[in-house]
């Protein structure tokens, strides 16, 4: 798998009297809007979405977590109020078995009094995550186990997080992206990361 971010691991052996290691080439990487990281790599200019670079990594580091294994929740120090619409409650009240396997639980007013482990635990993040299981529930297919299910859903709201915190430990980022399994794309299939060649940027200037 193509991996612009790995270092150079050729040197030198060292004399006995010692003289500095030979410096190896670090790729330039260059912050974008705060959104994107733009790189030179032979073809062209590869671009990374640096929000779903996060959710693609997040995604990977859980999975194994969850993967046949029930989330154990963990208690909120305040419940969570969803101030739902009568319908929406509603639905909720018909989905609690599927919030609690998804690691939420809720009591008797309909608040939110658990997540699942790793979860934000601020509200908008907790209700967006509520709101995305009610909105998305029948149309997953049948077979997706739980664990691909909450390890997306919690990688999500994690990147969401991460975004806001502006690292600027990008190099850091790139690399652990590059070592994912499937680097160019978030779990629900959006892109990662995208080459503009030198020909199109050629054409640009014609």
């Amino acid at each position: 798998l193509f991996d612009p971010f790995r270092e150079n691991t050729a040197h030198e052996s060292l004399p006995v009297f010692g003289k500095q290691p030979v410096q190896t080439y670090e790729t330039p990487l260059f912050p974008l809007r705060k959104k994107y990281l733009v790189t030179p790599v032979a073809s062209g200019l590869l671009i990374v979405h640096r929000q779903r670079a996060l959710e693609r990594i997040f995604y990977e580091e859980l999975l194994p977590k969850f993967v046949d294994r029930k989330p154990v929740p963990e208690k909120l120090y305040f419940p969570v109020a969803l101030n739902l619409q009568p319908s929406q409650s509603l639905l909720l009240e018909k989905s609690r078995d599927l919030l609690l396997r998804m690691g939420f639980e809720t009591d008797e007013n309909l608040a939110i009094t658990s997540v699942p482990p790793e979860h934000p635990t601020d509200e908008g993040s907790i209700m967006d995550s509520v709101r995305e299981i009610l909105s998305v529930q029948g149309e997953e297919p049948l077979e997706t186990p739980y664990g691909e299910r909450l390890a997306a859903l919690l990688s999500r709201r994690m990147a969401a997080a991460e975004q806001n915190n502006h690292d600027p430990a990008n190099h850091f980022l790139a690399e652990r992206l590059f070592a994912c399994r499937e680097p160019h794309s978030t779990p629900d299939g959006r892109a990662c990361t995208t080459l503009i060649t030198f020909e199109q940027i050629d054409k640009i200037f014609i």
